[in-house]
């Protein structure tokens, strides 16, 4: 007949179901936010706990009188750390899991008892804090844990003894109360890899791990069209190219995909990026890895080392690699084996202005776009292997004002973005300037390149759209929903998706809006083409296909 509610902080109020009404207000003096979980309620006790001290906690025993309508303190019990989950009782027995790996068992005795939780037997805590914990009774002489530090503990009355079973140390923090499926008990821990969080299938008589989903992990790669842009494509964590077709796209579900064992390798989490040429995957760890991890078909993943430790994303240059070397220079290298195909690029020194190379990107099958971030750009090219291969680079074109992202190209144009908040457009054959154009707010994303076009947005939803020639075709004003990433092109037109969650599909010619769709989703980049339709990125790690 009655709820008992804690309030932030001091009082526990007692409201009676039926009528509805507040029946009394017991001043329990507990601060703010040292409340983590729902009172335990055991017969007629109601078991408050509340972590009121920086590395420890207290319980509250309340001896609830008058059929429930008033709650007495009869006994306050310390424990060793904080709680985070409603204390677990089965039958005469309670549990007390904390967040140090302290685990207690108390009985439970009468009401005319002074102290009506006596100890029983206790796993002592550790001095670092290993995580929230959360226990479920399964027996009086059976608590299964989730925490850091995972465990099905016995208890044995007679003796005064708790002693695990078993324990499973490698599942991270727990996220959650463990859950019962069938004869497993489900765990959501904090995935130890990056971000996301795991669930663990674990047979509770012997520990073992029956099966294990990552959920709300990201992308090891962000997907990319597939070459036929019938599907998209990112990598599993053994280095393999993971394809999402449509039909899986459509279907829905999860990716299957292996989860390394210990000691096998793998390729790190979201990496400087993927690169694909000829049945050759190189993945570039990050800048200043001194080496590339090389695929070839399914092959097993090797690293290949570099001459120089990466300064920027290595471009495929034919068969060759183009690497952008943190010492200065730039090398044209064998991917499969490290080996130099030419002589290397070596700028002129500049004590007062570094260089530190930008991602380089390709103009035609014979020149590469090489910008530094002080905003000096070049046009480089190379001779032939057979005349003894070298890189030659043209004088720099110096734009005044540091890069302020990585270049990109319409194709015939190269366009780039400075500190100074200013867009420049160079011609591809010489980089002549060809356009300069001031962001009216901050950049929010871009230049990107898509189908032949460069997009640009800034912080108040203004769009800038370059043409194949480098020129600017249109600027646009998507305010009222903020591009939540660059757009895709399809069918003539440049589709945007808003932090709102709205779709809009703007005209390429002159930026006119064509269609708004408001969709029910909270979007995490911007979409991707997949033949006729779009895959638009809603969560961490997760896709939904719109045709």
């Amino acid at each position: 007949q009655f709820f008992y509610v804690l309030a932030d902080r001091s009082s526990l109020f007692i409201l009676r179901r039926d009528p509805p009404e507040c029946v009394e207000v017991e001043y329990l003096g507990h601060d703010p936010g040292s409340i983590a979980c729902t009172p335990a309620r055991l017969g007629p006790y109601l078991i408050v706990a509340e972590n009121h001290a920086p590395k420890s906690g207290r319980w509250t025993v309340l001896l609830l009188e008058a059929d429930g309508a008033k709650a007495r303190k009869v006994q306050v019990v310390p424990v060793s750390g904080w709680t985070w989950g409603t204390p677990a009782s089965t039958g005469s027995v309670v549990w007390s899991a904390d967040d140090r790996g302290g685990v207690a068992a108390f009985a439970v005795g009468p009401p005319d008892s002074k102290a009506p939780l006596s100890p029983i037997a206790q796993v002592l805590a550790e001095d670092r804090i290993s995580g929230p914990a959360f226990a479920r009774a399964r027996t009086e002489r059976e608590l299964w844990i989730a925490s850091g530090r995972t465990a099905r503990l016995d208890l044995d009355v007679e003796r005064g003894t708790l002693t695990p079973a078993w324990t499973l140390g490698v599942a991270g923090p727990a996220r959650a109360p463990l859950q019962v499926a069938g004869r497993l008990e489900v765990l959501a821990q904090q995935w130890t890899e990056g971000p996301g969080q795991a669930l663990w299938g674990v047979n509770p008589g012997d520990g073992s791990v029956v099966w294990k989903t990552v959920l709300g992990t990201p992308w090891i790669t962000n997907p990319t069209p597939t070459a036929d842009r019938e599907g998209l494509m990112t990598l599993a964590t053994d280095g393999r190219p993971l394809v999402l077709d449509r039909a899986l796209l459509q279907a829905g579900g999860f990716v299957d995909a292996p989860l390394l064992g210990p000691g096998e390798p793998g390729v790190p989490l979201s990496p400087l990026g993927r690169l694909d040429n000829d049945g050759l995957t190189v993945i570039a760890p990050a800048i200043g890895s001194p080496q590339i991890l090389v695929q070839e078909g399914d092959k097993e993943i090797r690293s290949v080392v570099l001459p120089s430790p990466l300064a920027a994303l290595p471009l495929f240059w034919g068969k060759e690699l183009l690497i952008p070397g943190e010492d200065g220079r730039v090398y044209l290298i064998d991917p499969r084996s490290g080996l130099v195909r030419a002589e290397p690029f070596v700028p002129p020194f500049d004590r007062d202005r570094p260089t530190h190379w930008r991602t380089p990107i390709r103009l035609d099958d014979e020149t590469v776009a090489l910008a530094d971030s002080a905003g000096r750009v070049r046009r480089l090219t190379r001779t032939s292997a057979v005349t003894g291969g070298r890189l030659i680079a043209s004088d720099p074109v110096d734009l005044g004002s540091p890069l302020a992202a990585d270049p990109a190209s319409t194709g015939d144009a190269l366009v780039l973005a400075t500190v100074d908040g200013k867009i420049r457009v160079l011609a591809g054959r010489d980089l002549s300037p060809s356009g300069a154009y001031t962001l009216d707010a901050g950049r929010r994303f871009g230049p990107v390149g898509d189908a032949g076009f460069v997009f640009v947005g800034d912080a108040d939803g203004r769009l800038l759209a370059f043409g194949p020639d480098g020129k600017k075709l249109w600027t646009a004003d998507l305010a009222d929903s903020l591009p939540a990433g660059p757009p895709a092109v399809k069918d003539g037109a440049a589709w945007f998706l808003g932090l709102d969650g709205s779709l809009h599909r703007l005209d390429l010619n002159d930026g006119s809006p064509l269609e708004r769709v408001d969709l029910d989703l909270l979007p995490a980049g911007g979409p991707l083409t997949i033949g006729s339709a779009l895959a638009l990125p809603i969560a961490r790690g997760t896709l939904r296909l719109r045709p």
